[in-house]
């Protein structure tokens, strides 16, 4: 793995090492609780690592907590878990606050909301249950950060819908607006009048990768008036940046319409692997 200095901005835009951070956090997001906190302790300059997961529901999300920022990462769809796949694939509609929403994505963030964050050793996971530590859950962590800390979201596949789904949500319960959120792969949220409203008044600072064939952004299909957020980073078939708006704006139509999504379907699910999101900001700022 290419050594390239650990380094967040905390401005409200996009930044080059911040995509790559994320699509870092967002990959490793997959790992269990050691793991994170071994590459941590090594790469991202040590900070405190707290893990949450329903066991139920099989979402699990990681936040790197720093002095002056927090980094939360979602973890994405495993395709040998069945329940993840059901999850991305359950196109009902739910209301939230007015806005309606995917379902099952809905449920996937409110199933961590209690969740208290997972032990860090035997002996932590001993002073938890005498009543000494108290661990804190997921929604009371968030809560922390409201107007207080900026905060960054992340994630791959399911874990980016969950991402962006925590802008949203985050800033109508609890008045923490995200100072960015970066997604790779993610699927569809709602519709045409649900993605306007995101963009206006959630986190203008969305920053959307899709890679090439990716299937995995094309559904839920627009029949059922799904329809994708603004793709600001769209990747072709050789790993290249596109950037000519004619070319971005017939990506942006072929991943709304769905196009493609089947025939290309093996294609697809390699595109959609976080390993080609990783390598396309490790060869940007290594040029």
């Amino acid at each position: 793995m290419l050594k390239i200095p650990f380094d967040i901005c905390l401005e409200p835009r996009f930044d080059e090492s911040n995509a790559y951070w994320m699509a870092r956090l967002s990959r490793m997001a997959y790992r269990e609780l050691a793991g994170i906190s071994r590459e941590t302790k090594i790469f991202w300059e040590d900070p405190r690592v707290y893990s949450f997961e329903n066991e139920n529901s099989e979402a699990q999300v990681c936040i790197l907590e720093y002095d002056d920022k927090a980094l939360v990462g979602f973890r994405g769809t495993e395709p040998g878990k069945l329940k993840d796949w059901l999850t991305d694939f359950r196109f009902f509609k739910s209301d939230f606050h007015g806005h309606s929403i995917h379902g099952g994505f809905l449920g996937s963030l409110e199933s961590l909301l209690d969740m208290p964050r997972q032990p860090r050793s035997r002996r932590d996971r001993k002073s938890i249950e005498r009543g000494d530590t108290v661990a804190k859950t997921f929604g009371e962590k968030m809560g922390e950060y409201a107007g207080r800390k900026p905060v960054l979201f992340t994630g791959h596949s399911l874990g980016g819908a969950l991402a962006s789904m925590a802008g949203l949500y985050f800033k109508e319960e609890y008045g923490l607006e995200a100072l960015g959120i970066y997604t790779f792969g993610q699927p569809k949220l709602g519709g045409r009048e649900f993605v306007d409203f995101y963009m206006s008044n959630v986190c203008p600072n969305l920053f959307v990768h899709v890679n090439d064939e990716d299937i995995v952004p094309k559904v839920p299909p627009k029949v059922l008036k799904f329809v994708h957020f603004p793709i600001t980073h769209p990747y072709d078939s050789e790993g290249k940046l596109i950037t000519d708006p004619v070319k971005k704006r017939a990506f942006q139509r072929r991943v709304d319409n769905g196009l493609s999504a089947f025939t290309t379907l093996f294609e697809g699910i390699g595109d959609h692997s976080m390993v080609a999101y990783t390598d396309h900001w490790e060869k940007a700022l290594m040029e």
